[in-house]
């Protein structure tokens, strides 16, 4: 492997730019799950609500999915930090691939975007897949690192 494919950002070794990216993921789950609850414990529904109590049942779905989904992906990101640190590639892999589901439902949340012209939402999200393809490239490099440094049965992928 070229010295070249062994940097992230160019600067930084490929190790320590997929523990930068795993731990800036961290932060960023954990920060999504205090901003849905701070939306949880503020929001009211509107004055002029035919049924507010039938409002607040649909916002306390919205809002309890997505902290089903904040809480499923604060395990597979801790997950993923504990195989860093253990040097496993196949947990490695298990987040990788979770993240490729994640890129596609992203990618079909486009068109529901694209059908409301809520241009504030498409920038936002085209924002966060741009940076997780990047996470997800440079872990996928640290991946491959680690299985053509690894040796023994525990390095091989199926």
């Amino acid at each position: 492997m070229s010295n070249d494919n062994e940097k992230c950002c160019v600067c930084f070794d490929l190790r320590l730019g997929a523990f930068l990216c795993a731990y800036i993921h961290l932060l960023y789950v954990l920060e999504e799950m205090i901003r849905v609850s701070v939306l949880l414990i503020i929001y009211e529904p509107p004055k002029d609500e035919a049924d507010p109590q039938a409002a607040m049942v649909v916002v306390y779905i919205m809002f309890g999915s997505t902290i089903v989904m904040s809480v499923l992906y604060l395990a597979f990101t801790i997950f993923l930090i504990v195989a860093l640190h253990k040097d496993k590639p196949k947990p490695v892999l298990v987040f990788i691939k979770f993240q490729y589901f994640l890129i596609g439902m992203t990618v079909l949340g486009f068109i529901r975007y694209l059908s409301y012209y809520d241009v504030a939402s498409l920038c936002y999200n085209l924002l966060a897949l741009i940076i997780t393809v990047y996470f997800v490239t440079v872990l996928k490099s640290y991946h491959k690192k680690m299985l053509l440094v690894g040796t023994g049965p525990s390095y091989m992928v199926a």
